[in-house]
């Protein structure tokens, strides 16, 4: 807090009291002309102040119920919002392969054995695909060069 808000305080707070002050001395300076409740109506006077104190506190709880929705509605937001940032921020790095930031994602990812699983599995699925291809493949070119063998030995 710097010395001009300190002392902007200091004056607010007794310009305050000065006011009270005065507001109090002149209530109690002119007598009141009104007669002052009497006994009976003590009770009225106790339940008026009960249902205003009542809602009172029911409107400042409403209040902050409202705010802490708010504030949570913005917290989520917010939150949202820097984790799409961070993934962004990671995949960047990826790309760009920064500090072997792969490297290292790949070596943490390793390290649960559920993804260590899951990893097996993709791999072991894309191995017997390229297996297949390769066994496919082979098998053409085999025929392939059974006819022309044939071809060759009938020409003989």
């Amino acid at each position: 807090m710097s010395i001009s808000s300190k002392a902007g305080f200091l004056s607010g707070m007794f310009g305050g009291f000065l006011a009270g002050a005065v507001t109090f001395a002149l209530l109690n300076y002119f007598p009141a002309t009104a007669p002052g409740p009497g006994i009976p109506d003590a009770v009225s006077i106790a339940n008026t102040y009960i249902v205003f104190t009542t809602l009172i506190f029911v409107a400042i709880t409403l209040f902050l119920a409202v705010a802490g929705l708010w504030f949570t509605q913005q917290f989520a937001t917010s939150k949202e919002m820097q984790t799409k940032q961070l993934i962004a921020e990671i995949e960047e790095q990826l790309l760009a392969n920064k500090n072997d930031m792969g490297v290292e994602l790949i070596s943490k990812a390793f390290t649960n054995a559920e993804v260590s699983q899951h990893v097996k599995g993709i791999l072991e699925s894309k191995v017997k695909q390229l297996v297949k291809d390769i066994s496919e493949h082979a098998k053409g070119e085999q025929a392939a060069a059974q006819t022309l063998s044939d071809k060759l030995n009938k020409e003989k």
